[in-house]
C-alpha cells in the first residue's frame, strides 16, 4: 500500500533538511539524509510506483549524492511517465531545468549531470513535452469560449437545507 501520512511527513522533513544542508554546502551532513531519502524512494520505485514527482525527487537525491548514473535513470523514468505532467506537478524542480533560467540557487541537483549527452537528450525530451502541453493549452484557449466552459463551475452553490 501507500506510505502512511506519518511516513510521508517524515520524508518531507528529511527532504527539507537535506535541501538546507546542500544550500549551506554542508555535504557531509547532507549525505546520510540524502542516502536515506534515495533508498526509501528507490524502494517505492522498485515496488512499481511511477509517480513523476517522486521520480524527480529520487533524481534529486541521487544528483546531490553525485550518483550520476542513477540520477539519469530516475530522470529518464520520470520523463517516460511524465509527459505533459512535467510542467504541472513538478514546479519545484522543473522550471529552470526546462526553461534554462538561472534560478535563485547557484547550484542545482542536476549541475553534475550537465554536459552529459544523456542528460541533454532528457532535457530536450522534457522541453518538448512541456512545449507541447503549452501549445495544447493555447489552442484550447483560442478554440473554446473558456468563459462559457467555466460558467457552470463558477456559479454560486446554493447551501443545502
Amino acid at each position: 500500500g501507500s506510505p502512511g501520512l506519518w511516513a510521508q511527513r517524515q520524508m518531507m522533513y528529511a527532504e527539507q533538511l537535506a535541501a538546507w544542508y546542500v544550500e549551506l554546502n554542508r555535504m557531509e551532513d547532507a549525505k546520510p539524509v540524502l542516502q536515506e531519502i534515495a533508498s526509501h524512494l528507490q524502494n517505492e520505485v522498485d515496488a512499481g510506483m511511477r509517480h513523476v514527482q517522486a521520480l524527480l525527487r529520487l533524481a534529486n537525491a541521487y544528483g546531490n549524492l553525485g550518483d550520476t548514473e542513477n540520477a539519469l535513470l530516475a530522470l529518464d523514468t520520470a520523463v517516460e511517465y511524465g509527459g505533459y505532467d512535467m510542467d504541472m506537478c513538478c514546479g519545484d524542480y522543473i522550471p529552470d531545468l526546462v526553461n534554462d533560467k538561472a534560478g535563485a540557487r547557484p547550484r542545482h541537483w542536476w549541475t553534475s549531470l550537465e554536459g552529459s549527452p544523456e542528460f541533454e537528450i532528457l532535457r530536450t525530451r522534457m522541453r518538448s513535452a512541456v512545449d507541447a502541453q503549452r501549445a495544447n493549452i493555447r489552442t484550447l484557449l483560442k478554440t473554446h469560449d473558456m468563459e462559457a466552459l467555466l460558467a457552470p463551475l463558477l456559479e454560486p452553490v446554493e447551501p443545502r437545507r
